[in-house]
């Protein structure tokens, strides 16, 4: 829509240019002569003529000339401006780039001997529900995440559900109890598709973080399905974090719940 008024306008203004250059050539050389012709008048009598019409040729010529000078003004204060506002968007593209590389998470590396010490520690734990506390402890930690929950699966009424067991600052009351159905939810479609999730932009009222200075939301959520040897989904590990996963955070994940597969 710019570029069509950019165009409209250069169009305008050359043919303001022709037309002026038309009236001055009309009003020095064509009137005179037509007059001359039309009225009969000798030499001297179009000499008066000429001298009559000069001074209002000078004044048109004159108010064409400030006109060409206006619209010189108008086109380079345009340019400057747009300019301006050229150089204000790449500043603002340079500052938006510096927020990004400043945001961008840097990929932590885990080594084998850490993950094995990791799973040396939840194997070390009497009790199902302590061998998952640990490893959603340790989880949470390495990853730098805010809270974490896991939940299990339970088959009531020949209808698969996924019933929440154990969380990491994240907890319900002993007389709740938290399940989803399979498919219900991204808990229960997890556990239904038995493939991963990696969700960004988490909604704000999904979950909440308690501590003792207040709550907060995260917007990051990885749930990953555990399986047995039969492929079953037979629980989901469900991890909220401030900042983005990386593929080395899957993966560490991933090791870490293989000793969860228990159940």
């Amino acid at each position: 829509m710019k570029a069509l008024f950019r165009l409209f306008a250069i169009l305008v203004v050359i043919i303001f240019i022709i037309g002026s250059f038309l009236i001055i050539y009309y009003l020095l050389f064509l009137l005179p002569e037509n007059l001359f012709e039309v009225l009969n008048l000798s030499g001297e009598q179009l000499e008066i003529v000429k001298k009559t019409i000069f001074p209002a040729t000078l004044m048109i010529i004159v108010e064409l000339a400030l006109a060409f000078i206006i619209i010189g003004f108008l086109i380079g204060s345009n340019r400057k401006n747009m300019s301006a506002d050229i150089v204000y968007v790449e500043k603002l593209i340079e500052k938006e780039q510096e927020i990004e590389q400043k945001n961008i998470v840097q990929e932590k590396k885990y080594d084998e001997a850490q993950i094995l010490n990791i799973k040396k520690n939840i194997e070390s734990q009497k009790g199902k529900v302590a061998k998952i506390e640990t490893a959603l402890l340790e989880l949470c930690t390495y990853l730098e995440a805010g809270a974490g929950a896991f939940f299990v699966r339970k088959d009531i009424d020949n209808q698969r559900f996924i019933e929440f067991v154990a969380g990491y600052a994240f907890q319900i009351p002993d007389s709740q109890v938290l399940r989803y159905e399979f498919g219900e939810g991204i808990v229960g479609q997890v556990a239904k598709s038995g493939k991963e999730l990696n969700l960004a932009n988490v909604p704000s009222n999904y979950l909440q973080v308690f501590s003792g200075l207040g709550k907060a939301n995260p917007n990051h959520l990885l749930v990953l399905p555990i399986k047995n040897e039969q492929n079953e989904v037979k629980s989901v590990i469900e991890i909220a974090s401030f900042i983005p996963f990386t593929e080395n955070d899957i993966s560490f994940a991933k090791k870490i719940t293989e000793t969860l597969n228990f159940f």
